[in-house]
């Protein structure tokens, strides 16, 4: 029951975000605010924040939800990329966090959109 209830009230959501986009004259998304920060009760996660204009719904690593923070564990050896998908009312933007484990820093966002590919660099987007 709770899983149907969930499902209702995100289509809720998704409804109340598209018609405050629907009236507004510039629809495309837009990032605002690209921000990470070490959790401060353990050294293994990182909690990653973020904000864009016009945005119906985020999809990060395939789970649809309406929040603009994430808590990620710290990979152990490698990089670990983290897929975020931004649904707008007509577009989506589909981004790609890179997370380090030595350092504990995010060495970018790719956003690839019309076969460009566009690196932004975390100093760049901080605002």
């Amino acid at each position: 029951m709770s899983a149907l209830l969930d499902r209702i009230l995100f289509r809720i959501g998704i409804l109340k975000r598209f018609l405050l986009i629907l009236f507004k004259r510039k629809k495309e998304i837009k990032l605002v605010h690209f921000n990470y920060a070490c959790d401060r009760d353990s050294n293994d996660t990182v909690i990653i924040r973020y904000n864009f204009e016009n945005v119906l719904w985020y999809e990060f690593n395939d789970q649809k939800t309406f929040e603009k923070r994430q808590v990620i564990c710290r990979p152990d050896n490698g990089e670990k990329e983290l897929q975020l998908t931004v649904r707008g009312l007509y577009n989506k933007n589909n981004y790609t966090v890179v997370l380090q484990p030595n350092k504990v820093s995010i060495l970018g966002m790719v956003n690839c959109k019309n076969r460009n590919r566009i690196i932004y660099d975390h100093a760049k987007i901080k605002s």
